[in-house]
């Protein structure tokens, strides 16, 4: 259960790192994004329900 949570506030970090990353040229932001995901356990379906819901 604790590591569950530790990969979650991992995750969100380095998300937060990626998009902070979007702006930065030295720092890979889309990669670090996608880490982030993964490790947060985001599904595939997941990501495309957001997207969707981004597009007008």
């Amino acid at each position: 259960m604790k590591v569950s949570i530790f990969k979650k506030i991992f995750g969100i970090l380095i998300i937060i790192v990626g998009i902070i990353g979007l702006f930065l040229p030295i720092i890979q932001g889309l990669l670090l994004i996608g880490i982030g995901l993964l490790l947060m356990g985001v599904k595939k379906e997941q990501i495309k329900g957001w997207v969707r819901k981004l597009k007008f």
